[in-house]
């Protein structure tokens, strides 16, 4: 009996001891199952945050026509703003520094081949784009014109089948129109009204042009004056011709010109002379505010970009677009609207971009 009460005793302390010793292990394999459940936890929240920066789905590239244009700059600030709003899209964007027909078809030709999911861009030479459009439509690129488009069938019927059938922008023709009867609303009968081409043959300022003149009265005198793109041999010319042509009574411009009209308009005293010029550039609307510029129109850049990024987004989808154009602007801006464009402007370009973009000094 008494070996049989020390076995049990022994057999219990052993049971005991053993007890005890298992309680660290148990608090071991507890702490690794925690750390795991953390790990494991680490590394979903992980792979959550490399699914957010994955690359979006589309890729879309804005052919500018010249980046020391100040409407590039709208279109720019439409291109992030839209980013941020459609994280399933990135748009990249480039063109030459100043407008030249063979340089923007050159880019042209160098964005096709990045193979990109879409492509914008200004038409503004048809011929000279032709050929890369073709390619573009060849490698199943769909193509998108965006801000100024050719206003005539023959240009158009060049173009088909290489672009979607909607573009967004304005309407040269009704642009000029509407300038047209903004003057004769607040000069009934001018004499002789002058349209600075610095491009010509670009087709959106030639129908521009020719909608302004077609709008005046008869007996109006109207002349295209073509100037170039030197600031100093654009206010030689304008000079020349308002000394051989002193009944100029309306210049019609355009942004890159406004500061050299201005000039020579104040050289020469003739602050009588009424000016147009073009676009919610900062310079066009400060130009209204010192008294330069008597009025321009808006194609309403704030929201041109993001309508069309959106359509060809919604195009690459689901296959499907609008088979129409759709027309933003003209609306006109003059001193009565001037301030609401100003606040417009800045709140799209930043306040130190809209002061980069004009070079008039303001107090």
């Amino acid at each position: 009996m008494r070996k049989l009460f020390i076995s049990v005793v022994l057999v219990a302390l052993v049971m005991t001891l053993s007890l005890i010793g298992c309680k660290p292990e148990a608090a071991e394999e507890t702490t690794e199952g925690a750390t795991a459940v953390e790990e494991t936890a680490e590394e979903t929240v992980a792979e959550e945050v490399v699914a957010e920066e994955t690359e979006p789905t589309y890729t879309f590239h804005h052919l500018l026509w010249g980046m020391d244009d100040a409407n590039v700059k709208w279109h720019i600030a439409s291109a992030e703003a839209y980013m941020a709003m459609n994280s399933d899209v990135r748009i990249e964007y480039s063109g030459p520094e100043t407008y030249d027909p063979a340089l923007h078809a050159q880019f042209l030709d160098t964005i096709i081949a990045s193979e990109p999911d879409g492509i914008f861009l200004h038409i503004s030479d048809v011929d000279t784009l032709l050929p890369g459009l073709q390619r573009a439509a060849d490698a199943g690129i769909p193509v998108m014109s965006v801000t100024s488009h050719p206003p005539s069938e023959e240009a158009n019927a060049k173009l088909e089948g290489l672009i979607l059938p909607c573009w967004v922008g304005s309407d040269e023709s009704l642009i000029g129109g509407a300038m047209g009867e903004y003057l004769l609303s607040i000069l009934p009968e001018p004499e002789h009204v002058i349209y600075l081409i610095t491009t010509p043959g670009h087709a959106g300022h030639e129908a521009r042009a020719q909608a302004f003149f077609d709008s005046m009265p008869a007996g109006t005198v109207t002349e295209k004056v073509a100037t170039g793109q030197d600031p100093e041999q654009f206010k030689d010319i304008l000079r020349a011709y308002l000394t051989d042509n002193p009944d100029v009574d309306c210049i019609f411009g355009m942004i890159l010109c406004n500061k050299w009209v201005a000039d020579v308009l104040e050289e020469m005293g003739k602050t009588d002379i009424i000016y147009f010029t073009s676009d919610e550039a900062p310079s066009s609307l400060d130009g209204i505010k010192l008294g330069y510029v008597t009025a321009t129109f808006a194609q309403e850049f704030p929201i041109q970009g993001q309508l069309a990024y959106n359509i060809m987004y919604l195009y690459k989808k689901s296959g499907m677009c609008p088979i129409q154009p759709i027309i933003t602007g003209p609306s006109i801006v003059d001193e009565s609207n001037v301030d609401i464009m100003i606040e417009l402007a800045k709140n799209a370009l930043g306040e130190d971009v809209y002061r980069e973009s004009s070079p008039f000094e303001m107090e």
